[in-house]
């Protein structure tokens, strides 16, 4: 491979890399920072009492859970795996998600708990 083929996918190679060498060394803090999905789902959906709403919406979705169980963050993810926005400590029971400056689709929202980990997917008209 020459040179100028190789520097061009280096981007590409090292976003399969990465992750799993973080994930491969138990490096947890190395998987947040790139935005990686966790797969600890909460056992139970009702534990929390999650509300999502509107879905599809225009211009925001709100999210509401139980009190004792306040969301610590959100993320959402595109269908392409990128985040595209970021939440971080929310600690609270209702959240609203603002649309900015997202194009209308289809993106996944990652709500992080105490307890673990729900995703929903969310749509912008």
């Amino acid at each position: 491979m020459s040179r100028v083929k190789g520097l061009a996918y280096i981007d590409t190679v090292l976003m399969f890399y990465t992750p799993r060498a973080c994930a491969a060394l138990g490096l947890t803090e190395c998987l947040d920072a790139l935005g990686v999905v966790s797969v600890q789902e909460l056992p139970d959906d009702n534990l929390v009492e999650m509300q999502v709403g509107p879905n599809p919406s225009s211009e925001e979705i709100h999210f509401r859970t139980s009190l004792e169980h306040p969301m610590e963050e959100i993320r959402v993810f595109n269908l392409n795996g990128l985040m595209v926005q970021a939440y971080p400590a929310i600690n609270s029971s209702q959240h609203t998600l603002s649309r900015r400056n997202l194009p209308p689709g289809i993106y996944l929202a990652r709500i992080r708990f105490n307890e673990g980990i729900l995703t929903r997917k969310i749509v912008f008209r």
